[in-house]
């Protein structure tokens, strides 16, 4: 077979590796298609990552206790009263928190849960104090928060996370 040829299959076969694949609607399970039912007329439609995702997404659902389910209506009609420019502004900020490791992640959490306990006087400080910066000095604070990411051994996450692997008898990891 031609050199080429063969390069070009195994690259074609990588690359089609690496994408969704389709999930027709009949191997969804019972409750998938109960929670997805308005999407059966379309489902040949989307492409196979739009079908994984609302698999996930419906998996999820299903596995949520009320309180959770209800909140998160509230939050998807706080945001579909959202003006557009907003919407875009916290799709993009979510996208990037998505790229961020699990432990930087973790730490924005306990930044953000450490803001939400202060009281209202200590949070407009803050946000006063933010509001008088110049861009100047809001590009310096930010690249010095990378790099103190960097300094502390935080990356951007390149891969998915690999399996823990297996334990020995004795607690050891392999």
């Amino acid at each position: 077979m031609n050199r080429r040829l063969y390069r070009l299959i195994l690259c074609i076969t990588w690359m089609a590796s690496m994408s969704a694949y389709a999930v027709p609607w009949q191997e969804l399970t019972e409750a998938q298609r109960a929670t997805l039912g308005q999407f059966e007329k379309q489902w040949s439609e989307l492409d196979g990552a739009q079908q994984q995702r609302l698999a996930l997404g419906a998996d999820r659902w299903v596995g949520m206790d009320k309180s959770t389910k209800r909140d998160m209506l509230n939050r998807y009609d706080k945001f579909r009263t959202l003006p557009d420019a907003r919407k875009r502004q916290l799709l993009q900020r979510m996208q990037q928190f998505q790229t961020l490791t699990p432990r930087q992640q973790r730490r924005l959490r306990e930044r953000y849960q450490r803001y939400q306990r202060l009281d209202r006087q200590q949070q407009r400080e803050l946000q006063d104090r933010f509001r008088r910066m110049t861009p100047n000095d809001r590009r310096r604070a930010f690249e010095q928060m990378q790099r103190r990411a960097r300094t502390d051994g935080l990356q951007r996450r390149p891969t998915p996370p690999r399996s823990p692997g297996t334990i020995r008898r004795d607690g050891i990891n392999q």
